[in-house]
């Protein structure tokens, strides 16, 4: 999010809910389960609010998968 120059608290506000949730799952090391809805409610939140020339958020963006 911050090379799209999002902020927790805009992309909490697109979202209707409290700017430490988006905090918590930015900081986290492993992401909580949440469903589909929500993932397409944070790709939807992302795209509207970057500036252009980013292209689509996609779910890789959003996360990193760490074989251990």
């Amino acid at each position: 999010m911050a090379r799209r120059r999002i902020t927790n608290k805009a992309l909490a506000l697109e979202l209707d809910v409290h700017p430490t949730s988006i905090s918590r799952l930015r900081t986290q090391d492993v992401l909580p389960e949440i469903g589909g809805e929500v993932l397409g409610r944070l790709i939807d939140g992302i795209n509207k609010l970057t500036v252009e020339g980013y292209g689509d958020c996609t779910l890789e963006e959003l996360t990193e998968l760490v074989l251990e």
